[in-house]
């Protein structure tokens, strides 16, 4: 264990070897044709030795390829002349639809709401009976409104 440890320690440290993170980053430029040629080999080398990297060079190859076929948008010839014919052949402004045929459905469910709160006004009305001529409410604030029932304010201080 001591050998491998000292012969492993002894070795310099070769900072152009490609594993797989340095071959994931270089990827897109492996693909694209823009890296140096010595990269190029050793990410095409550790590619032939790694089915990870490799599968995921395809996706992405794949992937950048869709984009590529995307991007492209095929000219269409008689767009300009569409453009020609609309601006020498002024066509009178589209006549405006009327509102009306969307108003009234409108109306008509309005008027059928207001005519249901009313009957149910009318029929709670006729239903509810008020005794005495008076209802309770007017009862109660008739007796808050009226100061003869209240206990002057003189009484009050007289008895602390």
């Amino acid at each position: 264990m001591r050998k491998f440890l000292i012969n492993r320690l002894s070795k310099p440290i070769n900072t152009n070897t490609m594993n797989c993170k340095n071959c994931r980053t270089d990827l897109i430029g492996f693909i694209q044709g823009t890296l140096p040629k010595g990269v190029e080999v050793q990410i095409r080398e550790h590619l032939n030795g790694c089915m990870e990297c490799r599968s995921f060079a395809d996706y992405l190859s794949t992937t950048l390829n869709i984009i590529q076929t995307e991007k492209k948008i095929a000219a269409d010839p008689f767009l300009a002349t569409r453009i020609e014919g609309i601006l020498s052949n002024p066509v009178a402004a589209p006549r405006r639809l009327s509102f009306l045929p969307k108003l009234i459905p409108a109306l008509t469910f309005s008027i059928f709401i207001l005519a249901g709160i009313a009957g149910g006004i009318g029929l709670g009305r006729i239903l509810t009976p008020v005794p005495n001529n008076q209802n309770i409410a007017a009862r109660q604030i008739s007796s808050l409104v009226d100061d003869l029932q209240q206990e002057p304010i003189e009484s009050f201080l007289m008895g602390l």
